[in-house]
């Protein structure tokens, strides 16, 4: 096998494709798979966009024997089919996908348990490996995870991706997998056993080779997929629908989701998920009871569902939209975007364009006519109640004079105006017109902060309640009535989309409409929390969500966000952002918020900033009592403002707190080698050497727990925590380490 293969991080440094456009396997005869066949494409991390190798059955194997050992996103992934990207546009137009696959994630299984049910589904060939997160500790629950598979299953012959994936759900079903393995777009971690980050976690890796012929999907007799084949739309006498779009949204757009539900057939629908026809009702595809349980209503062109296990199945109807968005797993916004390059504007008009390209086209025709129109009427001095007329004014303009026209240069007075109001709507941290994020690890407190650092602002009259829109997607009912309550009191909205019965996309559209209007000056939007709104790990759909948020500051809007830290510090003790690093590039200022100090009663966290544009406060600390009995408001009036003093006294605690953990083995092997004597730095590495080639040293399986370099790190960071420096002023200038407070005896005189 290539030797870059083994070692993931150098595919970066070339390339062993030969960049030859992936064959089209439909039309002509495949022959049997090789163990030389190129049957998966690999790309050098997650992040990269284009495969640079195609790998065989024999390196696959080889991969899975010999796995890597990198930090998770650092290592390879692999993708079941050969096309060389990894967009669902891309891996649908080559159609040729060579490998099936499951994640096993629950049971903690053993090795011959999935050999054995693999064996009963009649697969005789197959890969199987622990994954990178088997045996480690989960970062949502903080609990030791069990054992965690991979089952990749080579086919005999590539298939299309429309039986691929009835193959996954099938799998998936048969194993109780990882829903996303229908995805044909997805793509796997290669094989990788990453250092350990935690003392539970456990190294963890476990491979076997199931050697046997590949897997034939074009004639299956394995139990996996014996199912009907869904019955053929035409004895239904169903005809598509075929209507226009439904009516216009503000400003020309056309709503998605009516456009899909009015040019697609419920039933076919319910057909392309698996469900299948019987009598008047149909059978939801992995309905367990076999008994019929889906009522359509076709005058309404929807359906009810009975089926326990069918994820539509909540006492509600539901059209082909719902219908689409439950069969291919996506989010709303993917649904919609799906749909709306489904949908047509006139579809008996094969030339029609779709909702897409006309949405688009149409919001974009109004942005520019708006801007146009607000240039030309400062130009000419007249009103701009006909807009067709400033129109073909703009349009007659040469390219130069429509940019010269939309200049900022020529609205200095109003963004000045817009600017007027230059001031921290929270104390010291979150400047008015800025996107300022709060961050930090789970019940830290940061709702109850905002609350109170916008209440403060209302009662001190820096702003107006009646400029604050509270989104709070992040809380229960009862925590939601007390914080609306207080809103009431103080004259803000506090906005839940689960309580108000919508989704947070339809608050994204409203918001979006404000962007373009002029209510949006002087707003305050508060988003409680980040996660709520957009995919913390989609860079694309952060993309959109980060050019909403400018728009809406663009007309002098002001946004704090409040966001997630992961539970585990790095390195250095600093907090770590949960998601990617878009959101601290968006930002205009972000603060990470650090516990200092936490009792029963009392809790002090200090606002670090880490990201700033204009003149805010570098650290700041408040604290918060509690007692029992007391209410959210009690609690909300607790909060205080910490003395700097006080606070750079617990900042001190603080890290040496986390150093000391940090270093927890290396602090105990140090207070025992260095009881009442002083050691050089060559000195405390030479004992541990001593004691990790001695097996039978006291200390052996201690020093077993840290590397040597750890240990030399760890010198320098405990300076003044627990240990004392002394230089050798008589030999080499030579730092010389104690531990802290313990007497050593003085140096011997120097003989004469």
């Amino acid at each position: 096998m290539d030797e870059d293969i083994k070692k993931p991080v150098a595919l970066t440094t070339g390339s062993n494709f030969n960049g030859d456009t992936p064959k089209s396997f439909s039309g002509f005869i495949i022959p049997p798979l090789q163990p030389t066949d190129k049957i998966c494409a690999v790309f050098p991390s997650v992040n990269d966009k284009t495969a640079i190798h195609l790998a065989a059955l024999s390196e696959l194997i080889e991969l899975a024997q010999h796995p890597s050992e990198f930090p998770k996103l650092q290592a390879a992934c692999i993708a079941p089919h050969t096309a060389v990207v990894k967009t669902k546009e891309g891996v649908h137009a080559h159609d040729s996908m060579n490998i099936l696959w499951v994640d096993v994630d629950s049971g903690d299984k053993f090795l011959d348990e999935l050999e054995t049910k693999l064996t009963q589904l009649g697969i005789t060939s197959a890969i199987i490996h622990s994954t990178s997160t088997s045996m480690r500790v989960n970062d949502k629950t903080n609990q030791l995870n069990g054992k965690k598979w991979r089952i990749l299953i080579p086919l005999l012959s590539p298939i299309e991706c429309v039986k691929w994936v009835a193959l996954q759900i099938k799998l998936a079903d048969k194993f109780d997998g990882d829903k996303s393995a229908t995805r044909v777009h997805q793509i796997l971690f290669a094989p990788n056993n990453p250092p350990i980050n935690d003392d539970r976690e456990t190294r963890h890796y476990e491979c076997r080779v199931i050697y046997g012929e590949p897997l034939d999907a074009s004639d299956l007799p394995f139990e996996l997929i014996t199912v009907p084949a869904p019955p053929a739309p035409a004895p239904l006498d169903i005809a598509l629908p075929t209507k226009k779009a439904p009516a216009k949204l503000p400003e020309g757009q056309i709503d998605v989701i009516e456009a899909y539900n009015c040019q697609h057939h419920i039933e076919l629908e319910l057909f392309q998920r698996g469900d299948h026809k019987s009598g008047n009702k149909l059978l939801y595809a992995h309905s367990t009871s076999g008994i019929p349980g889906i009522i359509i209503d076709h005058e309404a062109n929807k359906m009810f569902s009975n089926h326990e296990s069918d994820p539509l199945c909540d006492g509600h109807q539901h059209g082909p939209f719902d219908v689409m968005k439950s069969r291919l797993g996506y989010e709303n916004r993917e649904a919609i975007i799906h749909a709306s390059e489904a949908c047509k504007v006139d579809p008996s008009d094969p030339n029609s364009k779709t909702i897409k390209e006309y949405n688009l086209a149409n919001k974009l025709s109004q942005e520019v006519t708006d801007a146009f129109s607000k240039a030309l009427s400062c130009e000419a001095g007249y009103g701009v109640t006909d807009k067709q007329s400033v129109l073909q004014k703009a349009t007659n303009q040469s390219a130069l004079q429509k940019l010269t026209n939309l200049s900022a240069t020529n609205r200095i007075d109003e963004m000045l105006k817009n600017l007027s109001k230059d001031i921290c709507v929270v104390d010291g941290m979150a400047l008015d017109g800025q996107i300022t994020l709060f961050y930090a690890k789970p019940n830290t407190g940061k709702t109850l902060f905002l609350m109170r650092f916008i209440i403060d602002g209302i009662r001190n009259k820096n702003i107006s309640g009646a400029d604050v829109i509270y989104l709070n997607a992040d809380d229960h009912y009862k925590g939601l009535l007390t914080k609306s309550k207080l809103a009431e009191k103080f004259g803000f909205l506090m906005i839940s989309p689960a309580e108000a019965g919508v989704t947070t996309d339809y608050i994204l559209t409203i918001l979006d409409e404000l962007a373009v209007s002029e209510e949006a000056a002087g707003m305050i939007i508060i988003i409680d929390t980040l996660k709520k709104f957009t995919d913390l790990m989609n860079k694309a759909v952060q993309k959109d969500f980060y050019a909403l948020l400018r728009r809406l500051v663009a007309k002098n809007a002001t946004v704090i966000i409040a966001g997630h830290a992961n539970k585990k510090l790095d390195d250095d003790g600093k907090l770590i952002y949960e998601g990617t690093a878009d959101t601290m590039n968006d930002v205009d200022c972000a603060y990470a918020m650090y516990v200092l100090e936490q009792t029963d009663n009392e809790t002090i966290v200090e606002f670090r900033q880490e990201k700033s544009r204009g003149d805010v406060v570098a650290r700041v600390s408040y604290g918060y009592r509690k007692r029992a009995g007391d209410s959210y408001r009690d609690l909300m009036d607790s909060v205080y403002k910490v003395d700097d003093n006080q606070a750079e006294k617990l900042r001190t605690t603080s890290e040496e707190q986390s150093l000391l953990k940090k270093h927890e083995h290396q602090t105990i092997f140090l207070q025992q080698i260095l009881e009442k004597q002083e050691l050089n730095q060559s000195q405390v590495l030479s004992a541990y050497d001593d004691n990790k080639s001695i097996s039978n040293s006291a200390h052996h399986r201690l020093v077993n727990q840290f590397s040597k370099s750890s240990l030399k790190a760890a010198l320098g960071e405990l300076e003044g925590v627990i240990l004392t420096v002394r230089h050798n002023y008589n030999g080499n200038n030579e730092k010389l380490f104690s531990i802290k407070g313990a007497y050593i005896d003085p140096p011997a005189p120097p003989k004469r």
